[in-house]
C-alpha cells in the first residue's frame, strides 16, 4: 500500500519532532489569556531596545519562555503599579495628541469615523477631562 515508506522515516522525523518540541518548550513564551494589546506594547518596548521600561502583565513569570526567565530574567522587572502609571502616561499622550489635531480639524472632519488618530475611549476622555477640570480648580 505505501511504497514510499522506509522503515528509516519514523527515525528521522521523530528526532525532528522532539527538537521542535524542546525549542518550543525553551523560546515560545506561554501567551495564553493575554490581550493583543498587551503583547503589542511589549514588543514595541523590545523593539525600540527598552525592555527594561516595561513592567507589564507580558513579563509575568507564567507568560514568558524558559529563556527569557533564566537567562534574560526579564521577569524580575514585572511591576503592575508601575505598569499602571507608564500606561496612563501612555493615554494622557495620547489624549492630549488627539485633542490637539481636533483643534486643527474642520466640523465636518471630526464627525468623519476614524479620523481620530488615537480613537480613545470615552472612559479615558472622560477621566482626562475631570482631571484637567480639577486641576484647573486647584491653579485658580
Amino acid at each position: 500500500m505505501c511504497n514510499w515508506y522506509l522503515p528509516t522515516t519514523s527515525g528521522v522525523v521523530s528526532w525532528f519532532g522532539l527538537i521542535g518540541f524542546i525549542l518550543t518548550l525553551l523560546f515560545i513564551p506561554d501567551t495564553t489569556g493575554l490581550g493583543l494589546r498587551k503583547q503589542e506594547r511589549y514588543w514595541h518596548f523590545i523593539r525600540e531596545g527598552r525592555p527594561q521600561d516595561y513592567h507589564g502583565i507580558t513579563i509575568q513569570p507564567r507568560h514568558v519562555s524558559w529563556y527569557e526567565r533564566v537567562v534574560l530574567k526579564r521577569h524580575l522587572q514585572y511591576n503592575p503599579e508601575l505598569d499602571r502609571l507608564a500606561r496612563i502616561n501612555e493615554l494622557r499622550d495620547l489624549y492630549e495628541e488627539a485633542e490637539g489635531s481636533k483643534s486643527g480639524e474642520t466640523d465636518d472632519e471630526k464627525t468623519l469615523p476614524g479620523t481620530n488618530q488615537a480613537d480613545l475611549d470615552d472612559n479615558v476622555s472622560g477621566y482626562f477631562d475631570m482631571k484637567r477640570r480639577h486641576g484647573k480648580k486647584q491653579d485658580l
